[in-house]
């Protein structure tokens, strides 16, 4: 009953959870499918700063290099053998097949089951760059994987930090590898190197074993995700979160693997401790608050994508979390912060997440009442190189915030929201017009007009007739004179 009542203050609940639900899960398809192939590769090859790698030659030539050096190896030369391949499989990923017909496989799994360190590392180099090659190869190559597993519990830390990069590129090729090395129970040997503050601090290793992990969340079936959750992967973030520095790389690593767990709807579901959403939520919008206070580079909007995207789908996906980070005394700052970003990227998704919290009507508003913050969103509408889609999106969430009470829309217009959006109106598309329209229409119908002093909303008019004379829209012209209706006799005449 409260919680009826408690909805009865409001003057419209605009979308209910369920309809919010859906537009995060369209959000967080199009969101990985926009930002997360461009960012993390799936497979990534490993090359030393040697000319001779980055030079691609003729095919021919590349198949004799191949063919050498695989018969370099059968002659027992294994370091320089393994150190031409590796190059070889950089230059191009077709010498990873030519490798395979020239049955190479055989040689490199007898290469794993060296005792010297120095073939050993070599051969492990070798892997990562043939499992980074195209999918015929790399399901081949699958056969490596026990040995490449074994090395993971073993105590050469360049050993682990190889087979964990070539286990992460098995991973990235398919759902089926997914499957198949979570069944060789890969995924206990890779939490347990990332399971305390001295493992973390191994910076190459801990990158290679997040690499890993990444692209094992990525399942389709969350069998992955649910098997990390079981091994402690929450104990692990939590470390990472808390430890790992804003200034290192590994920082964006784990906001993907934060991101690709917790940013799914089976993890409200299956979760087995309430507290540990809760908690990472917590640690993701303190870790983006400090991230966005670093200075302007390319790295900067790299690492704070991931958490953004998954603050907005943790947020939209549970109402609970929406009201949980509405007491987070960091949220809000953090939202400004983003909102300060000169990236286009940032903008859009710290807007999508708002529109997420924004569902919950006590949510929105609370984002009504921060001044700072709303002054930054209506800056952005009138700024001269705004996006279109960035415009849009502000503009639905604005549509969102003024179907919260008529105290909040009169503290909207106090805020000059009206002015803003009658200077934007004169310069928009009427696509933008419309929803511009359907904003001032539910201002001004809470706006006591009459008491208003004489002139006080002329530059509302007049911005609303001017639109009527460029318009060749007729529906549009029909809105906005119906709008301007609005306006009584005495207020309309000055």
């Amino acid at each position: 009953m409260a919680g009826e009542e408690h909805r009865k203050l409001y003057k419209k609940s605009g979308k209910d959870t369920f309809e919010i639900q859906l537009a995060v899960k369209d959000s967080l398809l199009s969101g990985q499918r926009r930002e997360r192939e461009r960012l993390l590769t799936r497979k990534r090859l490993k090359v030393e700063s040697l000319n001779e790698a980055t030079c691609k030659l003729s095919a021919e030539k590349e198949q004799l290099r191949v063919e050498g050096a695989t018969k370099l190896l059968k002659s027992g030369q294994k370091v320089e053998a393994l150190t031409a391949l590796h190059q070889c499989f950089a230059r191009d990923s077709k010498n990873a097949e030519t490798f395979i017909k020239c049955e190479g496989l055989p040689l490199l799994h007898s290469c794993l089951l060296s005792t010297n360190s120095s073939v050993l590392h070599a051969a492990a180099w070798c892997s990562i760059n043939l499992t980074a090659a195209d999918s015929h190869a790399v399901q081949k190559a699958l056969r490596l994987s026990p040995f490449l597993i074994q090395f993971l519990s073993g105590s050469d830390s360049t050993m682990q930090e190889l087979c964990a990069w070539a286990i992460g590129n098995l991973a990235g090729d398919s759902q089926s590898n997914k499957e198949t090395l979570l069944g060789q129970g890969v995924i206990p040997h890779l939490l347990n190197l990332v399971s305390t503050p001295h493992h973390v601090m191994v910076e190459t290793r801990t990158q290679s074993v997040l690499h890993a992990l990444i692209n094992l969340a990525r399942d389709t079936t969350y069998k992955c995700c649910r098997c990390m959750l079981e091994n402690s992967l929450f104990s692990s973030l939590k470390i990472l979160l808390k430890e790992v520095p804003e200034s290192s790389q590994l920082c964006q690593e784990i906001g993907w693997l934060t991101s690709c767990v917790y940013s799914r709807e089976e993890i409200f579901s299956e979760i087995l401790n309430a507290n540990q959403c809760g908690t990472i939520l917590h640690l993701v919008v303190d870790k983006l608050l400090h991230l966005s206070c670093l200075p302007q580079d390319e790295s900067k909007e790299k690492m704070m994508i991931p958490y953004l995207l998954c603050c907005g789908n943790m947020i939209g996906l549970s109402t609970e979390l929406a009201l949980l980070a509405s007491d987070l005394p960091m949220f809000l700052p953090a939202m400004k912060a983003c909102l300060s970003s000169s990236s286009n990227a940032i903008l859009l998704d710290t807007v999508w997440t708002l529109s997420n919290f924004c569902a919950e009507p006590s949510c929105r508003a609370l984002v009504v009442s921060q001044s700072e913050l709303m002054s930054r969103l209506l800056s952005l509408c009138n700024e001269a190189d705004i996006h279109f889609e960035l415009l849009s999106e502000v503009l639905s969430l604005m549509e969102g915030m003024v179907r919260v009470s008529c105290v909040m829309n009169r503290l909207l217009i106090k805020q000059g929201t009206l002015e803003n959006l009658s200077h934007l109106l004169k310069n928009s598309k009427s696509t933008v017009a419309d929803k511009i329209l359907s904003i001032m229409e539910i201002l001004l119908q809470d706006l006591d007009l009459p008491q208003q002093p004489p002139g006080a909303l002329s530059y509302v008019r007049e911005s609303l007739q001017y639109l009527t004379t460029i318009s060749f829209d007729i529906k549009l012209v029909e809105r906005t004179k119906a709008v301007m209706e609005l306006f009584p006799l005495s207020t309309s005449s000055v």
